[in-house]
């Protein structure tokens, strides 16, 4: 005769007698703790910290002041409550060791609120079981008065696939993101098909916090949508389970894989009575350094407390001041070398008139320090200046001008030399003793009459 088919459970070689208590055996305890093995080594070695990264949880914070401006600040306050917004604003540090442990210990039991071991994970190597409302007050969500309160027990408990007493399932969703979304119901949500920025605003403050999503944040996921649905409709909602429902999400290992909801693990270490000492930051010496006398050295660091000697943290380090990056030198193209070449030439083009208005300037001197040498050595002499002598260095002034020009012809230069052969000859047919230059009548000489016969050539 076959067997096949028969849904029968083998057993073992030996058949273990039943109802049957041995001397060495233990009598079963319906509350037996769970039991996790450890390494030998007392603490997490390195090299394995080092390959998961850090995660911050609260890397998202309210700017009140920009919903101040939007005018958007008493809506979200209204939304938040006062009872999420304490949670919100947790701020402890997040530790490696801590992290690790809890998360590769913590079981969550869907459904469960009352049961005794709910809520289980392991904090320095010691195992922890609770329910619901203990694990709230640990957690400092709730006070021991909370919890004990008929609201505590009434609220919504969280969004499950199977339906549990108090929970939602993912249909009972449907229904809001309808009266939130053009879009239909479906697998794939995403944040912007959201129509109200304010609700859009509050679900990137819950992705980023209290649900921990270490990527994806503009999808919308069970989680999200209950507790935006409960904050919109203004009903209870029990935080203490649904921090443990975003606990108990499977989280991807590897090197890759990020840490999360570290704050509120840090809280709960201590108020469970860890000794901070283990899972404090290191103590280091003061911020200045000690000067190299050991005497010296010994008095500095007594001198400052021993809490205030622990290294800065990221947020009470002074922002550093980088020097600025040079500028990235202009594409070549045929605007950009027209405006070099034109820009190069109105330099070129002012450099030279300035060169040019100095030469003026200086021959100017030259012929004003000459005349007022050729008038001093008259005045001394005892010889009246001449009328045309000031017309004439009015016009040896004039034509030094007009020298200066490119357009400078032949005929100014042969009127200068003409203009001052005439005067070297008047001054040499001055008589002396007589004193007056009018009576000295000027003469014709070779060379004038030379530059007549030039003049007529010309002509």
């Amino acid at each position: 005769m076959s067997g096949a088919g028969t849904s029968r459970k083998r057993r073992g070689p030996v058949p273990r007698p039943r109802g049957i208590i041995e001397e060495n055996e233990e009598p079963f305890d319906p509350r037996r703790r769970r039991r996790i093995d450890y390494e030998e080594q007392e603490i997490v070695p390195t090299y394995r910290i080092q390959d998961v990264r850090r995660h911050p949880l609260l890397r998202f914070q309210l700017d009140w002041d920009l919903l101040e401006r939007l005018g958007s600040r008493h809506r979200v306050m209204e939304l938040l409550g006062p009872k999420l917004r304490s949670i919100l604003s947790v701020r402890d540090p997040q530790y490696k060791e801590l992290v690790l442990e809890f998360h590769c210990t913590f079981k969550f039991k869907d459904g469960n609120f009352d049961q005794w071991n709910a809520v289980s994970f392991s904090l320095g190597r010691q195992m922890h079981e609770m329910s619901i409302a203990q694990f709230g007050v640990i957690s400092g969500f709730y006070t021991q008065e909370e919890v004990v309160a008929e609201e505590f027990s009434t609220s919504c408990r969280g969004v499950f696939k199977n339906r549990y007493e108090r929970c939602m399932v993912n249909e009972d969703l449907a229904g809001f993101w309808r009266t939130i979304s053009n879009t239909p119901w479906s697998g794939n949500l995403v944040n912007s098909d959201i129509r109200d920025p304010v609700l859009r605003y509050l679900h990137k403050v819950l992705t980023t916090t209290f649900v921990g999503r270490g990527s994806g944040e503009n999808k919308v996921n069970w989680k999200d949508l209950c507790c935006l649905m409960y904050m919109v409709e203004k009903r209870p909602m029990n935080w203490a389970s649904t921090l443990a429902m975003c606990f108990h999400r499977h989280r991807r290992g590897g090197p890759r894989s990020a840490l999360d909801m570290g704050p509120y693990i840090t809280v709960i270490a201590e108020n469970l009575g860890y000794d901070p000492v283990q899972w404090a930051y290191t103590r280091g010496g003061p911020q200045e350094q000690p000067p190299p006398d050991p005497d010296a050295a010994r008095s500095m660091q007594s001198a400052i407390p021993s809490r205030y000697q622990r290294p800065l943290h990221r947020s009470e380090r002074v922002a550093p001041v980088h020097p600025l990056r040079e500028p990235r030198p202009e594409v070549l193209t045929l605007d950009s070398l027209y405006n070099r070449m034109d820009t190069g030439f109105n330099f070129l083009q002012g450099y030279v008139s300035e060169q040019i208005g100095e030469v003026r300037q200086t021959m100017r001197e030259s012929f004003a320090r000459q005349n007022q040498g050729l008038t001093y050595m008259m005045e001394q002499t005892n010889i009246r200046v001449p009328e045309y002598y000031s017309q004439y260095q009015h016009q040896n002034v004039n034509t030094a001008n007009y020298a200066q020009q490119q357009n400078m012809g032949n005929s100014s230069f042969h009127q200068q030399s003409n203009m001052g052969s005439s005067s070297y000859h008047q001054h040499q047919q001055y008589m002396p003793g007589s004193g007056d230059w009018d009576s000295a009548q000027p003469y014709q000489t070779f060379e004038e009459e030379d530059d007549e016969d030039d003049e007529e050539d010309d002509e």
